[in-house]
């Protein structure tokens, strides 16, 4: 469906996307030497196994990364930092990533992200994570987005899902890309006599 897995890694693989952000799934059985950095939100103990060498695991205080003028910063929101995280965004001269994981909130908390407080802080792509439905928005200069996930993992996801590749140009600009293979729906379905046929009936096509 769409592009599909193997095209997208393919072109992750060649080196034609440079940086991979994402939770601790992006850091998990990949070898992928051309890619300058992978960046990790909302790591747990499965990470407790070897990472490469340019997978980052973002902690409770600021950490930037200069990638030839594309900076990327992360932070865990936690209910120590919840009041401070956002006044001090790191400043960067030249496009700006940030990573966090949470939901949107306008009260401060643990994985709570209080949107207003990082307006107008020259951030261009706020890759957001928690969230496992697709969606994006603008807030001011800043593209913000939830990927979703790659593929969903039981009937309460359900839907297409995949991942997004993002290009910093004058304005962050967003594509979606479905990889699932397997997809969930949740159809309402009159029975009637003959409950087989009407399921096969509202079913999708095959292929």
């Amino acid at each position: 469906k769409g592009e599909g897995l193997e095209a997208v890694y393919t072109e992750v693989k060649a080196g034609e996307v440079d940086i991979l952000v994402g939770t601790q799934t992006v850091a998990k059985g990949l070898d992928l030497p051309k890619l300058a950095t992978v960046g990790v939100v909302q790591a747990d103990a499965g990470l407790s196994l070897p990472l490469p060498q340019n997978c980052t695991v973002f902690s409770s205080e600021w950490q930037s990364f200069d990638l030839g003028g594309v900076w990327i910063s992360g932070i865990r929101i936690t209910e120590e930092n919840a009041h401070r995280f956002a006044t001090s965004t790191p400043k960067v001269a030249g496009k700006h990533i940030v990573m966090l994981h949470g939901q949107i909130s306008t009260q401060p908390g643990e994985e709570m992200i209080a949107l207003p407080k990082l307006k107008n802080k020259n951030i261009d792509y706020l890759a957001l994570g928690h969230v496992h439905k697709a969606g994006d928005f603008r807030a001011g200069q800043t593209l913000c987005a939830w990927p979703g996930c790659p593929m969903g993992r039981g009937y309460d996801e359900t839907g297409e899902k995949g991942v997004c590749i993002v290009t910093l140009e004058e304005e962050a600009q967003i594509r979606p890309v479905s990889l699932d293979t397997i997809r969930f729906y949740e159809l309402d379905v009159n029975v009637g006599a003959d409950a087989r046929a009407a399921l096969e009936s509202a079913l999708p096509a095959v292929g």
